[in-house]
Formats: structure tokens, C-alpha cells, sequence
């Protein structure tokens, strides 16, 4: 588990890093509130040690095409698989339980046994 931040932005430190949603729809405590949950949601669920889903790593797949910003975008408990989003575009992230990042648009996906290319990065 990482170090977990307590109300790591304000409406003050959230306005330079969303200029045009600010601009069009006016940020509020409300918007910071819920960007400091998510850090807090982000920060409580991942781990150093066990790739998650919304993990980043590098990708080599079988015909050696190198993907240096795959996403881990699902995974298949009964199964025992994940999934590797090779080029992910637009991530987004919501709750479902617990932390999920999916991409919004991509291309390529890739689908492994649990166990990781020993190539893996967060």
C-alpha cells in the first residue's frame, strides 16, 4: 500500500491543472472534494508488489512489438487472466466497488494468465 495523502488539493492547487474545465464549468469544493477522494481511493488500493488493474507497465508482446504505456485494464478471477490494453488513448476513472481505471478509447488488448511478462512496471 502507498502513503496515503489527506487532502492533497485545494480549489487553488486544482484550478492551474484544469484551466479549460474551470473555465467552462467552474470548479468547486465539490470537484476538489471528490479529486481528494479519489487520490485517497487510489492511494488505499494500489500496491508496490501486485500488479492491479489501472497499472501501467511496459509490453512486449509475442512479435516484439514494444508498448511502453500498456494499461492493465481487467482482470478474470475465475479464469485466471488478465487483460493488457496495449495503447490506451483517454483513461478515466470511476468507483465500482472498489478503484478500476479503464481506457476510454484503445486500440490493442492482450489477455495473459495472472502471471505477469517479467517486464511488469507500475
Amino acid at each position: 500500500m502507498l502513503q496515503a495523502t489527506k487532502n492533497k488539493y485545494t480549489v487553488e492547487t486544482l484550478k492551474p491543472l484544469n484551466i479549460l474545465y474551470d473555465h467552462e464549468h467552474w470548479l468547486t469544493q465539490q470537484d476538489v472534494d471528490m479529486a481528494n477522494s479519489y487520490v485517497e481511493l487510489i492511494e488505499r488500493t494500489r500496491s508496490e508488489k501486485i500488479p492491479q488493474i489501472g497499472d501501467r507497465l511496459i509490453y512486449v508482446d509475442r512479435y516484439g512489438e514494444y508498448y511502453g504505456n500498456a494499461l492493465i485494464e481487467n482482470k478474470d478471477e475465475e479464469n485466471g487472466r488478465i487483460s493488457i490494453c496495449e495503447r490506451p488513448y483517454v483513461p478515466f476513472v470511476w468507483v465500482m466497488g472498489h478503484y478500476q481505471r479503464r481506457p476510454n478509447e484503445s486500440s490493442n488488448f492482450s489477455h495473459f494468465s495472472k502471471r505477469l511478462p517479467s517486464t511488469y512496471v507500475s
